[in-house]
């Protein structure tokens, strides 16, 4: 199994991936898991585009990055312009982005795990595109990965059934009068189960002009 690699560290301030979005309760695990800046917000109607790159090759350069700012001297706050327009580069190429990096902006990332398959490009999951357009963003890129089994939690009805007799008013002669009856009720209880989970990773990017 690809082994799992979360971009974190130093740089994603490079990357000005350092400010969590504030604001209420999110839609959707692509806004709950959202770090990052936010630019102007693109109207409803505004295209963005969304493509899937392979797991595998944004693993790979996030490694990469991983790996130059731990075995560098300098701080990655510290480096030359020069050596931080190079890593966004390397970044945006690991994207599959071909375009000039000084023209594209990098807003931020989501990434989690859940157990619910998902995919952004379908026109029955709107979530990620409706998110990137509240961000300002032009575009995003994104991957994932099937991780194996995992313990989850659903909740499960159980429902109970209950039956008697009830003793009501008395009768003319002054004699108690009995009823049967049948009662069911349903109570929601947790139970742990085995499901597939999944990784999802998005970058959110805007082009310059936009």
């Amino acid at each position: 199994m690809t082994k799992t690699i979360f971009a974190n560290g130093p740089f994603l301030v490079l990357l000005t991936l350092t400010a969590l979005l504030g604001g209420c309760a999110a839609p959707s695990m692509w806004e709950r898991n959202y770090v990052g800046s936010q630019a102007t917000p693109l109207t409803p109607e505004a295209p963005v585009q969304v493509r899937k790159v392979a797991w595998e090759r944004v693993q790979g350069v996030l490694k990469d990055m991983e790996t130059q700012a731990a075995t560098s001297d300098t701080h990655p706050d510290d480096w030359s312009e020069g050596k931080k327009a190079q890593v966004k580069g390397q970044m945006l190429r690991g994207l599959q982005i071909v375009d000039d990096p000084a023209s594209v902006e990098v807003l931020g990332r989501s990434n989690f795990r859940t157990t619910s398959a998902i995919n952004p490009e379908t026109s029955d999951d709107a979530a990620l595109s409706e998110f990137a357009r509240k961000l300002g963003a032009t575009r995003v890129a994104w991957t994932s990965s099937y991780l194996g089994k995992a313990d989850t939690i659903v909740q499960e009805p159980v429902s109970t059934w209950s039956q008697g007799t009830t003793w009501g008013s008395r009768d003319d002669r002054g004699r108690y009068r009995s009823r049967d009856y049948s009662e069911n009720s349903t109570t929601w209880i947790p139970i742990r189960v085995q499901a597939d989970e999944y990784a999802y990773i998005a970058y959110f990017l805007r082009d310059e002009g936009r």
